[in-house]
């Protein structure tokens, strides 16, 4: 499926989708694995992931209604509203398996990466659509996850890479991917689709694409993010297997079955090194290097060769061998005692009688999904707060984001800059990470120096060890 017929789809169909999918499947297998201990979403969403929805989610929330003026509507329509035209194809178009003796074998594989990723089995519907695809859709629980039957053809005589499919949309789930996509496709393509409308005046559609280029560069940056996370779920679905989960995605490229009879038998699969090589050697001849810098951007998903290498890094990378082999965790709560921002950037606007010039800052402390924010300070170009005490219940992979803002009294608060600090430590103790501000989150930056930001931090035990399996501790 091409991704200019991916878009259509989604866009003429109203679904709320994962995009492109395809693949082989005959008879599934369990995969032997170790399931690993206190598993969450942040332990296998990639940085970026982490970061960028973070900011994203805002729009769900209604974000700034000026810049973004559907997205507060969207978030007030109840789930049947939004969900409704994927449930009336459902109704109408498509067969419920999940129930059915005849496909038990998908629903088989289905429960047993839901139950590996901690989500609820979604109902599993066939699409009788050639093109092979498949996707998660809806904002109420449970969700639904939709294969084409184009998909299953594809994989019937590779079941265990139908399995890493079926695993990567159950991640889109369990990363809560689902309703920032719904905003992208809604507010965002919209945008898109009206810079080329045949009636805009010269100006305004110049205006409106570099809107919209804007708003799509930055979605489909998190769009690319979001499915290397889907990915590596998708690969603690399989048992770790790098071969399984790399031929899957080869599958999408040459969109063979394992039992055509034009292939080698005696070769099992393609050489995915070769693969991504051949690709590189293409891609650093200049014009195709820009051609291909154009594809990506647009594109919503990563090059399927750069997915392939993406999963064998993190495969082999100390994070994933501490995942699998760490043992039981502690119940802990994360505590920020101090934050100090260096170098912060003079304020964009200066309105005379009202502002200095200077940043006035103002921080937004975020882990987990939970918010504590500061006192705004006046005319700063350092920041030491040292006796803050912003407590969370600590979550196994997540960062502590930082967002710096310029308050204003007549104006909305400026975001300045951003950061996610790794939090890589499961024992109680007090430490400190640091990292550069990123101050190109909303608006072009060219500010070369970048803010530092230290963070200070201390985890300690959320009950006293020695009550630790006898129920629920009053400490707060």
């Amino acid at each position: 499926m091409t991704r200019g017929m991916l878009w259509t789809t989604v866009l003429l169909g109203g679904l709320l989708a994962d995009s492109g999918w395809a693949q082989e499947s005959p008879v599934p297998t369990t995969p032997e694995f170790r399931r690993p201990s206190g598993l969450t979403a942040y332990d296998f969403m990639t940085d970026a992931d982490e970061f960028y929805y973070h900011h994203l989610s805002k729009l769900c929330l209604g974000g700034d209604i000026a810049e973004w003026p559907l997205v507060r509507t969207l978030a007030t329509l109840g789930a049947d509203v939004v969900d409704s035209p994927a449930l009336a194809r459902a109704a109408n178009h498509q067969i419920n398996i999940s129930e059915q003796p005849r496909a038990r074998l998908i629903s088989q594989m289905v429960d047993e990466c839901a139950d590996l990723l901690g989500v609820v089995p979604p109902p599993t519907y066939i699409d009788g659509n050639p093109v092979p695809n498949a996707y998660v859709t809806g904002l109420a629980t449970p969700h639904m996850l939709v294969i084409t039957s184009g998909l299953l053809e594809l994989y019937q005589d590779t079941p265990d890479e139908l399995r890493f499919v079926i695993g990567h949309e159950l991640a889109h789930i369990r990363c809560q991917h689902l309703r920032t996509l719904l905003v992208a496709r809604l507010v965002v393509f919209p945008i898109i689709v009206r810079s080329h409308a045949p009636t805009q005046t010269p100006l305004g559609g110049v205006v409106a694409s570099v809107a919209g280029l804007t708003a799509l560069g930055t979605l489909t940056h998190w769009f690319r993010a979001a499915e290397y996370s889907a990915d590596r779920g998708a690969l603690l679905c399989v048992g770790g297997r790098v071969d399984i989960a790399q031929q899957a995605l080869a599958r999408l490229l040459h969109q063979t079955r394992q039992s055509n009879k034009l292939m080698d038998a005696k070769q099992a699969a393609f050489d995915v090194k070769r693969l991504y090589r051949d690709q590189q050697d293409l891609r650093h001849r200049p014009l195709v290097q820009l051609l291909s810098f154009v594809d990506q951007f647009s594109a919503s998903h990563p090059f399927l060769a750069d997915r392939c290498v993406a999963l064998e890094a993190w495969a082999q990378s100390e994070d994933y061998r501490r995942l699998m082999t760490r043992p039981e965790l502690p119940k802990l709560r994360l505590a920020v005692t101090g934050i100090t921002v260096r170098g912060i950037p003079p304020a964009d606007l200066y309105i005379p009688g009202v502002d200095s010039g200077e940043t006035d800052p103002l921080l937004h402390v975020t882990y987990a999904g939970t918010t504590h924010e500061t006192e705004r300070a006046a005319d700063k170009t350092e920041l030491q707060l040292q006796d803050l005490d912003f407590r969370f219940s600590w979550e196994s992979g997540a960062g502590v984001i930082v967002d710096l803002y310029d308050y204003n009294t007549v104006l909305p608060n400026r975001l300045v800059g951003s950061v996610r600090l790794q939090i890589n430590n499961m024992e109680p103790g007090e430490f400190t990470v640091e990292a550069p501000l990123q101050l190109d989150i909303e608006s072009p930056s060219t500010v070369v120096d970048l803010p530092i930001v230290t963070l200070t931090y201390r985890l300690e035990y959320s009950e006293p060890k020695s009550l630790a399996d006898s129920g629920p501790s009053d400490l707060k």
